[in-house]
């Protein structure tokens, strides 16, 4: 049990320092978007999902830091910045949100699914609908 739990904290440490920035322009690179992020601390990794049938990144990508405290920096400052011409979402990457034998970044429709719906119901995935009028 305790190593569950152990695996547990640090697959949440990891999340913390694991940034989603949407809104990306279709020229922005991983290389670009490490450029953006290193001033607020070291990257272990930058990744950009791809559509196979495109092969064209899908307009957002993970950035992750070494140490949370640059991961918060880097929310605290680029958060609704501009890059390219499009304004930045960023925000802590939730691994949580899809299957935990799966990265963040597998499942890109689904990722990106859930990022529009947090963003557009304020936080609460899966909010419920309401009924119809009656008459």
């Amino acid at each position: 049990a305790v190593s569950a739990s152990m695996a547990a904290a640090a697959a949440t440490a990891r999340a913390r320092k694991t940034l989603y920035v949407g809104g990306l322009h279709a020229d922005v690179d991983a290389e670009v978007l490490k450029a953006v992020f290193i001033p607020f601390g070291p990257i272990v990794n930058v990744v950009l999902p791809v559509d196979r049938k495109t092969n064209a990144h899908r307009a957002f990508g993970f950035v992750e830091f070494e140490e949370r405290e640059d991961a918060d920096a880097a929310i605290d400052n680029m958060h609704r910045a501009e890059l390219y011409g499009k304004v930045l979402n960023v925000s802590v990457a939730k691994p949580q949100a899809l299957p935990s034998n799966k990265a963040v970044w597998d499942d890109e429709q689904e990722w990106a699914r859930m990022q529009l719906q947090q963003e557009h119901t304020g936080g609460v995935v899966g909010g419920g609908g309401g009924g119809g009028g009656g008459g």
